[in-house]
């Protein structure tokens, strides 16, 4: 499945506490982190989480005088093949699509059977959704089963 899915990215200092902090504050209020991944530099990091419940969860650190600032991702969920990222980058290529970034997470998601997904920052969400559907339903094996 692919969809389009609110990312946070938290700004906050680059120190033991802060990543913990953060998940405390998500697990208290029942917040489940679906994905992850954090960029550091010399005095902060960007803590980038896909949750399911990002509205709840941006005003919770918000409230705690954390910088969040939420984007639209792109995901593509996938069983127990990784996704043929090549003709994905390809065909958004193609769409004159960049994508900004990307990373890998678990689904932990309840009503998923999917075991993984990647994760994409790309500079045109809907477009590249309705490009890589597509895809999908025109070509086997782009995302595997």
């Amino acid at each position: 499945m692919i969809k389009i899915r609110k990312q946070l990215s938290v700004y906050v200092k680059n120190c033991p506490s802060e990543l913990a902090r953060i998940c405390q504050t998500f697990h208290r209020s029942g917040v489940n982190i679906l994905g992850f991944t954090a960029v550091d530099s010399d005095d902060h990091v960007v803590n980038r989480f896909v949750v399911d419940q990002p509205e709840m969860a941006s005003e919770l650190l918000e409230q705690q005088g954390m910088v969040v600032v939420d984007n639209r991702v792109l995901t593509v969920e996938f069983d127990r093949r990784l996704p043929d990222i090549s003709a994905i980058a390809d065909r958004l290529a193609s769409a004159r699509i960049n994508i900004g970034y990307a990373y890998y997470s678990q689904n932990c998601e309840a009503d998923s059977s999917r075991g993984a997904f990647l994760v994409m920052r790309v500079n045109q969400p809907r477009k590249a959704l309705r490009v890589l559907l597509v895809e999908e339903s025109s070509t086997a094996g782009m995302v595997g089963t």
